[in-house]
């Protein structure tokens, strides 16, 4: 097999000076992109917010190097847990492998018998392993896992013999995806908690992100995904699509294995966003397919964090995000990638302690809405922009 598009091959300083065995031969990673640099975000912060808005603040300045893209190449190494991988006992480390929270994790046992007791499993051939932590969640699969399976079938060719590597329990959402947009029907199953596997040849694509600041490929898995015919037919069968959407958990909430949160005004929030024409979407209830479509044609999307909220990744450089009470910094950095304006919006009653409950400022969202029609100026027809932007300031503190 060659590398793709120019890819260079670049052999793993793996060893340990302290060990006479060597990782030599064993460990290369195959480059198909050069390093990068992540674009800060453009970020609004209505006026008389709680101090937790300085948090996405500050990320949204932060344009950190990214490292190169690739694949990684490995012989007769161990797979323990999702896609950690070791050569003779050695953790097989990257920031385009493995996020520091889950370093941080792993650095808080004994690394050198982290699952060592499991018996082993061999695995002959190619094997692809792209599965990272967090597997049961829709917005990783999306950020993460997806798109490095797409680096190793579409960028690098992998054979659709080769063995595609999948933990039991594997959502549904996630087999079929696989199946319609990358013609993967059989994956080898993988007990992640009671068996390591011993592969003869590992596969592993980067990460697009070094903790989710994104590389500029992860525009390249949209771009790909945009002009897929699963999304030309639906978009053939929806024919249009709303321009501002809400984006509820609201029937997703006793089902999600992320983070438990919720909104007490809820009703409110929703009565308010129909009155000023939002259409309100539960993207579970869609297939992926108009999933993209939908978001695809969204200049103004607003909605609680999350997986859901993720997938304005699909939206255009013009839309504007409206983010509610973000748990981290993913979407910020969602939108500096796809050049989006985004407003954050964090709840009073969350300062100081940890709720899972929190109430919008109506006040302040309204406010949000109408400098979001402000910024997607023609791009919205001007009846919905009179109905959305109202005349007092927004006192907004942008960032460069």
């Amino acid at each position: 097999m060659k590398p793709d598009h120019n890819g260079e091959f670049v052999k793993l300083d793996l060893a340990d000076p302290d060990d006479q065995r060597t990782t030599e031969g064993r460990a290369v990673k195959v480059e198909l992109r050069p390093p990068a640099t992540a674009r800060p975000a453009s970020i609004r912060c209505p006026a008389w917010g709680p101090k937790r808005e300085w948090m996405p603040k500050a990320f949204a300045q932060m344009a950190p190097a990214i490292s190169s893209i690739g694949v990684y190449i490995l012989r007769n190494c161990e797979i323990r847990g999702l896609a950690i991988a070791y050569l003779d006992g050695q953790l097989v480390n990257a920031p385009d492998l493995i996020p520091s929270y889950v370093e941080h994790s792993l650095s808080n046992i004994n690394i050198s018998s982290f699952d060592a007791t499991l018996p082993i499993r061999e695995v002959d051939g190619q094997s692809v392993v792209f599965v990272s932590n967090a597997y049961l969640v829709y917005g990783h699969w999306l950020l993460d896992i997806l798109p490095r399976l797409w680096i190793a079938t579409q960028l690098y060719h992998v054979d659709a013999a080769a063995n595609f590597i999948l933990p039991n329990g594997t959502p549904s959402f996630a087999l079929d995806i696989m199946s319609e947009y990358f013609g993967i029907d059989a994956f080898m199953s993988f007990d992640i908690e009671r068996e390591t596997l011993l592969i003869e040849e590992a596969i592993m694509p980067s990460l697009p992100h070094n903790d989710h600041f994104f590389h500029p490929i992860m525009n390249e898995f949209v771009e790909w995904l945009l002009v897929h015919p699963s999304v030309i037919a639906a978009e053939t069968k929806c024919n249009s699509a709303p321009e501002l959407i809400y984006i509820t958990r609201k029937g997703f909430r006793d089902v999600s294995t992320s983070y438990k949160r919720s909104i007490s005004n809820e009703d409110q929030v929703l009565e308010l966003v129909e009155s000023l024409g939002f259409s309100v979407v539960s993207p579970e209830q869609l297939s992926w397919s108009e999933q993209i479509f939908l978001f695809s044609r969204a200049l103004i999307i607003a909605g609680e964090d999350g997986s859901g909220l993720h997938n304005a990744v699909f939206s255009p450089g013009n839309a504007s995000v409206i983010c509610l009470n973000p748990v981290n910094q993913v979407q910020v950095t969602i939108a500096a990638l796809r050049n989006q304006q985004i407003t954050v919006l964090c709840s009073h009653d969350g300062d100081g302690e940890v709720k899972t409950e929190q109430e919008v400022d109506l006040t302040r969202l309204r406010l949000a809405i109408s400098a979001a029609a402000k910024s997607a100026g023609n791009s919205i027809p001007p009846e919905v922009r009179e109905r959305l932007i109202i005349g007092r300031s927004i006192g907004v503190i942008p960032l460069d």
